[in-house]
């Protein structure tokens, strides 16, 4: 619209001067009063608009009175937006020129503009009454009509909140009801909750689920804008209707979920909004609140239980957005949607689900903002009245990276769960049986997980409160990973502790930090130490313990470690039952290293030779001469008191000890007690004496232990006991150092001799069967002789025992005098001499190779007899438990991983494929290794003892993701990785097969010996090398003690466990041999090979020989080497350390079933080599396919 230029018009006009508009119109120039000329607005901006416009918005009345006073005048002229006079008037509030406009008989009123707005309707947005009141007393005003949105003057004026305009329109009479109900509507879009009140509580005419042409009513526009206190006015009223479904049928709870109305949400539900309706999509309130992010909208509609429809949102778990409002009630109920185990109803055993997401881990996750205090509520009430088997499980259970809960869980919530899972919420107690129960004390073996961090808050400084070199060394010497400066010649240094700091030490400050250190922990120890819980009945023997142990060297005498304080351990002893034995009754508590074995398990189980027995004597006659020097005598030495703790023996249970001329034998074993500490009651008087000492005194089993037998008594004493001498019918014995000798001498006899000098109980206290006490208490010198001369055939050890065993005290040898009896100094010829120095001087050039291999990788390790014979030995030692024959004509030593090393390096030299980094793949092979193989051992033969299905047990990756089988070069002790392209090893082992679990069980004894075969420094670099990375990293010097720790560590199979097992499963009761369980496992694995390895390639590995008869598999070019060097070289030696779900006993009775022909004999060739004892075994040519062709069976396995 063009407009016209005139300055003196516009001047004059915007001044509001009558006079100069005349001169104005009076000039020359052409001027038309109706034209558009462009003026300024309030703000500046051009505007083009006729002068009568303009005069009325700027309120010119003087000067809209001319205007409209003339015939010339257009009084509906509009401007460039349509607007009219009347229009501009209205919105800016020019009374006296909307009635001079009004005045005009020409005047159109109802007059829209663009936007379809009338003059009333702008007067009404404004909120201006008088003109508003003007306008509607004018005879042609149409009050209703609706400008472009829909939106009639009245509605305009509630959704502005203008009360009193809006009064104006509601009360005239003229109008009927239903033109008013839309104000109530137009307030609650606007969310003026004072129009609102006004409707709801001053008026009776209004609708309040009026519905406007969308189908929303009121409550539904409140809820969109979020008010809440107009939502809350709407609520309060009676006749509400909260569910009607609007527009796109939502409901006002779905629009305030949509726009996340948390506290108009909360206002809904309360007052029983239905969280149940779906829009047209199909999506309920809660889906809503999700897909559009308001999380806190979320927890508020899962609180009342809503279900959820999908537990995933986009690429992670609904719980992990909306953790930052979480609420208990609602943690708790997306926990049991994902939970990873479940309890079966029936039998009550915890099953672990394998579809599960992770919520459970995820939910502990300290990196999940859960706010930790809610975290520990939760786990505390999920966990409250779980059995110890599950809250085990919930603990360990692992995340998607393989890591356990445990683990990625913030300090406050590993406490909760420490507290759960462990005794004081610190020690984790074994399940079976304890290793000693007695009528004064429990000893059972425990994980300590608090150890570490108690050792290194000790020695820490006290002011930086890190752990510098020293504290380091010092906290090792604690925890066992070093000896003393006073340890004899024969021990070593378990861990380099100072090249272990300076390794640690990452930045070279000196200095270790907490975290540092307990990460160190984690990798040597596995985050927890082994040890040993004595729990004791009487105080004043705990006392002694501790106080005995004072100044003495834990290199002789096993020590105590740091422990939580004991008022906290007797707090918490009072609920404790182990062995439905309550513990309560053994409030005293001792934690000491655990040892591998006592050296009564030793005797019984190991069947230790000559050589054995002596340096195992010899280190107890040391402990013995540590204590009398000190001035201590043991009075209770036995073997069940001798332990053997990083491979040296260890004297053990102090409660005994007296110090030298003190009274002894408050606490006793009177197996190994000499004569002089036994008393004849010579009369009935004697008699009642002793008995009335003992009344009141003690407990039953007590009295069991110290009553007359035969008439013969020990002489004890309570130690409590503050009486005088007279009170019994003996006199004290005085400690000496007799009394020990003695004891040493009767374990001596029985080491050598295989029976007992008098017969014990299994308190090893004398039985009185045949007069044994008598035996005991009145032994001569002929009768110890005789005995002695018939019973030991050792010379030495003969002519050692016989001056122990002396009846007669004051003439029984000292512990000085006794080491140095030849029996201890056996001498070694000429020859023999030099061989052990040549190998002494050769075990240095190794440990040097060793030290410098990771620069010369590529260098030929020298293999001898000597070697191949401590190799064989050592593996024969290992599969002892497995099979027997020498003749096994497949390689029984693998690994499994859960990678492809020979496509590994090749897939790293590709472009971007994708593939994992090869740091990430070296660590999941290391973890691998050092937790999830050893954790299936032991899990696996957890399961077989206990009858449980060990499906569980065996599944160790990822569901769908294979396994890989690797051939260990039993020699170089490194797992074998073809470099032809073609290889069919490793051999790529399908986990979702079904007979997968067959496989892994007659697997099972080779994968945990073959872990224990590897060489750390071997295999690391071996994998390093197929990864394409450098061996001198961190990385791999880590690995490479991980995977050290883990040969230490892993399962020894045991085939009794087994047998046992599968007499249980089967009907008959009969069971099986053991042998032929083994050929049974044995006889699966060959099948296992000759499907995949039909043509006998055994990845080039080739059969030789060990001097026992031992087979042994290496490549050719070993065996060539081996049988051309005559260089001699020693050898590390492994270290011996500690559908429907199918038992194990279950498996290995289905394996032993097809080991059975249907006639019920057993296969005679396989029976023959199982059975057949060890031979030497000429060596075979090195070529696998000399093999003779095994008996054709069905392959056990579809892993392709």
């Amino acid at each position: 619209m063009a407009a016209k230029t005139h300055d003196e018009l516009v001047k004059a006009v915007t001044d509001g001067d009558v006079l100069q508009v005349l001169l104005a119109e009076l000039s020359g120039d052409t001027c038309d009063v109706n034209a558009l000329y462009v003026f300024k607005d309030k703000k500046g901006n051009d505007w083009k608009a006729p002068p009568l416009v303009v005069a009325a918005y700027m309120g010119h009345t003087e000067l809209v009175q001319s205007f409209v006073d003339r015939a010339d005048i257009d009084v509906n002229g509009i401007d460039d937006e349509e607007k009219t006079a009347l229009m501009v008037a209205a919105t800016e509030n020019r009374l006296d020129a909307v009635k001079s406009l009004l005045a005009n008989d020409k005047i159109q009123v109802n007059r829209v503009d663009d936007y379809g707005e009338t003059a009333l309707f702008k007067a009404a947005e404004k909120g201006k009454i008088p003109v508003v009141r003007e306008l509607l007393a004018y005879p042609g005003i149409q009050v209703h009509i609706a400008n472009k949105g829909d939106q009639t003057p009245l509605m305009v004026a509630a959704e502005n909140g203008h009360v009193n305009t809006l009064k104006l329109f509601l009360d005239r009479p003229e109008d009927a009801p239903e033109v008013k109900h839309p104000a109530l509507y137009a307030a609650c879009v606007g969310g003026k909750p004072k129009v609102v009140d006004m409707l709801l509580n001053e008026r009776n005419d209004m609708d309040i689920n009026y519905v406007n042409s969308d189908g929303d009513t009121p409550l539904i526009a409140a809820a969109e804008d979020g008010n809440v206190d107009t939502v809350r006015l709407l609520l309060a009223h009676p006749d509400v209707h909260v569910d009607v479904q609007g527009s796109a049928q939502q409901t006002a709870l779905t629009k305030a979920a949509m726009y996340g109305y948390l506290e108009v949400v909360d206002l809904l539900l309360a007052a029983g909004a239905d969280t149940s309706l779906v829009d047209k999509n199909d999506d309920t309130c809660l889906d809503i609140a999700i897909k559009d992010e308001n999380y806190a909208v979320a927890v508020a509609l899962l609180a009342t239980g809503m279900p959820l429809s999908n537990i995933h949102h986009q690429d992670k778990l609904v719980l992990e957005w909306v953790a930052p409002h979480l609420t208990d009630d609602v943690a708790l109920a997306l926990l049991r949607l994902d939970l990873p185990c479940v309890v079966d109803a029936n039998g009550g055993t915890v099953a672990t689900r394998e579809d599960h997401s992770f919520s459970w881990t995820t939910f502990l996750d300290s990196h999940v903002p859960v706010d930790s205090a809610l975290r520990v509520r939760v786990v505390q009430t999920l966990l409250a009245s779980a059995s110890d088997d599950l809250v085990r499980e919930f603990a360990y259970a692992k995340d998607q990276h393989g890591r356990a809960a445990l683990q990625v869980t913030d300090a406050a919530t590993r406490d909760v769960l420490n507290g759960l899972l462990f005794f004081c919420g610190r020690y984790e107690l074994f399940d079976g049986p304890a290793i000693h129960v007695s009528a004064t004390a429990v000893v059972v073996h425990a994980y300590d997980h608090g150890v570490f961090r108690q050792v290194f808050r000790e020695f820490a400084d006290d002011e930086s409160g890190q752990l510098d070199k020293a504290g380091f060394q010092a906290c090792g010497r604690i925890l066992g990973t070093t000896v003393s400066s006073e340890s004899s010649k024969q021990q070593k240094v378990v861990v380099d502790d100072g090249a272990e700091f300076d390794l640690w030490d990452k930045d070279n400050s000196g200095w270790l930090s907490e975290a540092e250190y307990l990460r160190y922990c984690d990798q040597l120890y596995g985050g927890k130490l082994k040890v040993a819980m004595k729990f004791m009945r009487h105080q004043d023997e705990y006392a002694r313990e501790v106080a005995t142990r004072t100044g003495l060297d834990t290199q002789f005498v096993l020590g105590l470690l740091p422990m939580l304080p004991q008022q906290t351990v007797h707090d918490h002893v009072q609920t404790l039952t182990l062995h439905d034995l309550p513990m309560s009754k053994y409030p005293n508590v001792l934690v000491m290293p655990a040892a591998d074995r006592s050296l009564e398990d030793i005797f019984l189980k190991e069947r230790p030779n000559d050589n054995q027995i002596r340096s195992m004597l010899h280190e107890v006659a040391e402990g013995l001469a540590h204590l009398h020097s000190h001035g201590i005598v043991h009075g209770d030495l036995k073997k069940l008191n001798v332990l053997r703790v990083r491979h040296h023996m260890r004297l053990i249970d102090m409660d005994a000890a007296t110090p030298m001329g003190q009274p002894i034998g408050a606490k006793f074993s009177s197996g190994s007690l000499p004569p002089e500490l036994f008393h004849k009651l010579q009369s009935d008087d004697e008699c009642a004496q002793y008995t009335a000492y003992w009344t009141n005194a003690c407990d039953p089993d007590t009295w069991a232990k110290v009553q007359p037998r035969s008439g013969y008594v020990v002489k004890t004493f309570h130690s409590d006991d503050v009486a005088a001498p007279e009170t019994l019918p003996y006199k004290r014995v005085r400690a000496s150092p007799a009394i020990d000798v003695w004891a040493f001498g009767a374990l001596m006899y029985q080491m050598y001799s295989g029976v007992e000098l008098v017969p014990t109980d299994v308190n090893q206290d004398v039985v009185d069967d045949d007069g044994g006490i008598q035996r005991a208490a009145t032994w001569t010198p002929d009768d110890l002789s005789t005995r002695i001369a018939n019973k030991v055939s050792n010379p030495l050890a003969r002519d050692l025992v016989s001056k122990l065993l002396v009846v007669d005290p004051e003439s029984r040898m000292s512990v000085k005098a006794m080491l140095a009896h030849p029996y201890f100094h056996v001498q070694f010829n000429v020859d023999s001499a030099a061989v052990l120095a040549k190998l002494d001087t050769l075990s240095n050039q190794v440990t040097s190779g060793f030290q410098s291999l990771e620069a010369r990788l590529d260098d030929v390790i020298e293999l001898n007899k000597e070697t191949l014979k401590a190799l064989g030995q050592a593996k024969q030692d290992l599969m002892r438990g497995i099979f027997e024959a020498t003749e096994v004509a497949i390689p029984t030593s693998f690994v499994l991983l859960p990678v492809n090393l020979a496509t590994a390096r090749r897939n790293d030299d590709d472009d971007d494929n994708g593939d994992d980094d090869p740091e990430d793949t070296f660590e999941t092979i290391t973890k691998f290794l050092h937790d999830d193989v050893l954790d299936m051992g032991r899990s696996f033969m957890q399961a077989l003892q206990d009858n449980k299905p060990i499906g569980r047990a065996l599944k160790i990756v990822a569901p769908g993701q294979p396994l890989f089988l690797y051939l260990i070069d039993e020699v170089k002790g490194e797992p074998v990785v073809p470099t032809t392209p073609n290889s069919i090893y490793p051999i790529r082992i399908d986990t979702k097969s079904p007979d997968y679990m067959q496989f892994m069980s007659a697997a099972m004894p080779y994968i945990q010996t073959g872990i224990r075969l590897l060489q750390g420094v071997q295999t690391i670099s071996r994998f390093a090398a197929c990864l394409g990375l450098p061996v001198d990293t961190s990385l791999v010097r880590t690995a490479r003690s991980k995977l050290e720790h883990a040969t230490k560590t892993s399962s020894v199979f045991d085939f009794d466990l087994v047998q046992s097992a599968v007499e249980t499963q089967q009907e008959s009761g009969h069971g099986a041999p053991v042998q032929h369980i083994r050929g049974a496992a044995l006889r699966e694995l060959e099948r296992f090979f000759r499907a995949f390895d039909k043509d006998k390639d055994y990845a080039g590995l080739c059969r030789t020989y060990a001097a026992n008869g031992q087979a042994l598999w290496t490549t050719k070019g070993t065996i060539e080497t081996l049988a051309q060097t005559q260089q001699t070289a020693t050898a590390a030696k492994p270290v011996a350390a500690t559908s429907k779900a199918k038992t194990g006993s279950q498996v290995y009775a289905q394996m032993l079933a097809g080991y059975e022909r249907s006639d019920g004999h057993i296969d005679t060739a396989t029976e023959m080599r199982e059975s057949s004892p060890p031979r030497n075994v000429p060596p075979m040519p090195p070529r696998a396919k000399t093999e003779k062709e095994l008996p054709a069976h069905p392959p056990c396995c579809a892993f392709m």
